[in-house]
Protein backbone atom coordinates (compact mmCIF):
# COMPACT_ATOMS: atom_id res chain seq x y z
CA UNK A 1 0.00 0.00 0.00
CA UNK A 2 1.58 3.48 -0.62
CA UNK A 3 2.08 5.69 2.26
CA UNK A 4 0.52 8.98 1.78
CA UNK A 5 2.53 11.54 3.90
CA UNK A 6 0.28 13.70 6.41
CA UNK A 7 3.55 16.21 6.96
CA UNK A 8 4.08 19.40 4.73
CA UNK A 9 2.25 22.74 4.10
CA UNK A 10 -1.68 21.59 4.39
CA UNK A 11 -2.15 22.15 7.38
CA UNK A 12 -1.49 25.82 6.95
CA UNK A 13 -2.84 25.83 2.88
CA UNK A 14 -6.22 24.98 3.78
CA UNK A 15 -7.30 28.18 5.62
CA UNK A 16 -5.13 30.04 3.12
CA UNK A 17 -7.26 28.23 0.11
CA UNK A 18 -10.98 28.27 2.27
CA UNK A 19 -10.14 32.46 2.42
CA UNK A 20 -9.27 32.73 -1.51
CA UNK A 21 -12.63 31.36 -2.65
CA UNK A 22 -15.09 32.69 0.36
CA UNK A 23 -15.41 35.93 -1.34
CA UNK A 24 -16.05 34.66 -4.86
CA UNK A 25 -19.48 33.43 -3.43
CA UNK A 26 -20.44 37.06 -3.18
CA UNK A 27 -20.24 37.46 -6.89
CA UNK A 28 -23.84 37.14 -8.73
CA UNK A 29 -24.81 33.57 -9.72
CA UNK A 30 -21.46 32.00 -7.83
CA UNK A 31 -22.95 31.35 -4.02
CA UNK A 32 -24.18 27.46 -5.03
CA UNK A 33 -20.69 26.60 -7.02
CA UNK A 34 -18.65 27.65 -4.64
CA UNK A 35 -20.49 26.13 -1.77
CA UNK A 36 -19.42 22.74 -3.77
CA UNK A 37 -16.30 23.81 -4.05
CA UNK A 38 -16.22 24.12 -0.23
CA UNK A 39 -17.53 21.03 0.40
CA UNK A 40 -15.27 19.19 -1.87
CA UNK A 41 -12.61 20.95 0.26
CA UNK A 42 -13.86 20.12 3.68
CA UNK A 43 -14.37 16.39 2.45
CA UNK A 44 -10.62 16.43 1.46
CA UNK A 45 -10.08 18.19 5.38
CA UNK A 46 -12.36 15.31 7.01
CA UNK A 47 -9.72 12.76 4.54
CA UNK A 48 -6.44 14.09 6.08
CA UNK A 49 -7.41 14.41 9.60
CA UNK A 50 -8.99 10.64 9.70
CA UNK A 51 -5.60 9.95 8.04
CA UNK A 52 -3.22 11.90 9.86
CA UNK A 53 -5.40 10.14 13.53
CA UNK A 54 -5.23 6.85 11.55
CA UNK A 55 -1.29 6.76 10.80
CA UNK A 56 -0.40 8.29 14.58
CA UNK A 57 -2.46 5.23 16.02
CA UNK A 58 -0.92 3.03 13.84
CA UNK A 59 2.90 4.70 15.26
CA UNK A 60 2.12 5.71 19.18
CA UNK A 61 6.23 6.10 19.20
CA UNK A 62 6.01 8.89 16.53
CA UNK A 63 4.91 12.06 18.42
Amino acid sequence: MKRTNLNGAWPILIPIVLFLILPLSTLPGLFDAVFIALMGIALVIAALIVAALATSRRNPDRA
